[in-house]
């Protein structure tokens, strides 16, 4: 009995586990403007991240659900010979050694969790604290169901099991239509691609048409409607609001917008004391040395659809030259002092004005702290002073 009470505590731990990991994953995929996740700690230690690859779902569905469904199953088996002595459920009688039912999924769980682990670690170069917590669970799991037993002796037992259950023609028929069930569930989430990322960052939108007024300042040049705005090239909130921005500029007359950067990385910013958005202080150094030979919304917007991994001196050289920046001129400049308190001008005007995350907007002196869909942003513009273009935008670099 203490055997199963532990079970059922360490399950109840990774169902509560996956519930989280679930509603991370929503956040990071379908939540415009949602918060980084507590466990979204730096580029590396990264739960959305985790959540926003290709390999975050498994046949459509999200491996935080298959999570949901595991741990709900393991209950379900720890206790199924006393659950088949309920008169519903006295057709499971033949299913009468829960703990090789246990062991057994726990073990394959276990076994795919380390396949997962080396994927997070080797491929997607992100870590995710919750599923790792997920993969010891099941660990301790497979550990204590399988305490004295022999790995092929269980496996057989739950063949010999299952032999006997489906022996029982209404049983036969009960797991027929189980399994046609789960196709058909399957197909439906496919088909209608219910869990797809909707986040317009995670649909990979397209680079931005530069709409260049000079240096960091973006649309009109005399604009009555100011947009001030502070953001860190490895934050993907801010590649979103990049994109917003030039629309905004494209399709609204009288809003002149400025840059302003706010690196969430102890390197540079002396607001941070542990590693967060690692690099993106050397980015923001390089983009303000490519705003010297007038391409810093051309450079800018390169960052932010390159935000995937760390920021290193070579990737931001690649970038310079696809700007087709002078990339000798651009690391000299980069390392520059002028370059270095350009830099601190603008942290120490955030901090001065209390932020502590990004991307953080103000307009006409009022601040706005969290990433808007566009049609707020419109909606805020037009009321302080824009107003929409009649014709077609004629683009000006200088």
């Amino acid at each position: 009995m203490i055997r199963r009470v532990i079970i059922l505590i360490l399950a109840l731990v990774g169902l509560l586990l996956s519930v989280k990991l679930t509603q991370v994953y929503i956040n990071a995929n379908f939540v415009v403007g949602a918060p980084p996740s507590f466990c979204t700690i730096n580029n590396v230690i990264n739960c959305d991240g985790v959540a926003q690859s290709p390999y975050s779902m498994f046949i459509g569905i999200p491996l935080s659900l298959w999570g949901i469904f595991l741990y709900l199953f393991l209950i379900f088996l720890t206790f199924i010979d006393k659950i088949s002595n309920i008169k519903i459920f006295n057709f499971m009688k033949a299913c009468k050694n829960p703990m090789d039912y246990v062991f057994d999924f726990s073990l394959l769980a276990f076994f795919i969790s380390i396949g997962l682990g080396a994927l997070s670690y080797f491929v997607i170069h992100k870590i995710c604290t919750l599923c790792c917590a997920t993969y010891v669970v099941n660990g301790l799991i497979a550990l204590t169901s399988g305490w004295g037993r022999n790995i092929f002796k269980s496996a057989k037992t739950g063949f010999e099991d299952l032999g006997e259950f489906l022996k029982d023609n209404f049983n036969k028929k009960l797991f027929a239509a189980a399994v046609v069930f789960f196709l058909i569930f399957v197909l439906l989430i496919n088909q209608y691609e219910i869990f797809k990322p909707t986040r317009p960052d995670i649909q990979k939108a397209a680079t931005p048409t530069i709409l260049l007024v000079k240096g960091n300042t973006l649309g009109d040049e005399n604009a009555k409607v100011v947009i001030h705005e502070y953001t860190d090239y490895m934050c993907p909130f801010c590649a979103v609001f990049n994109i917003q921005l030039h629309e905004l500029v494209a399709n609204v007359d009288n809003v002149k917008v400025i840059h302003h950067h706010f690196p969430l990385d102890k390197e540079c910013n002396r607001l941070l004391t542990n590693d967060f958005h690692i690099g993106s202080c050397m980015a923001s150094r390089f983009a303000i040395a490519a705003k010297k030979q007038g391409k810093f919304w051309e450079y800018s917007s390169l960052l932010f659809d390159n935000n995937d991994e760390i920021f290193t001196e070579d990737k931001l050289i690649e970038l310079g030259k696809q700007a087709g920046l002078n990339v000798h001129q651009l690391k000299h400049d980069a390392y520059s002092k002028e370059v270095e308190e350009d830099l601190q001008k603008d942290i120490e005007q955030a901090i001065k004005m209390g932020l502590n995350a990004t991307p953080v907007f103000e307009i006409n002196g009022k601040l706005y702290q969290a990433l808007p869909e566009y049609s707020q942003l419109e909606e805020i513009v037009l009321k302080n002073g824009g107003t929409l273009k009649k014709a077609d935008y004629v683009h000006t670099h200088d």
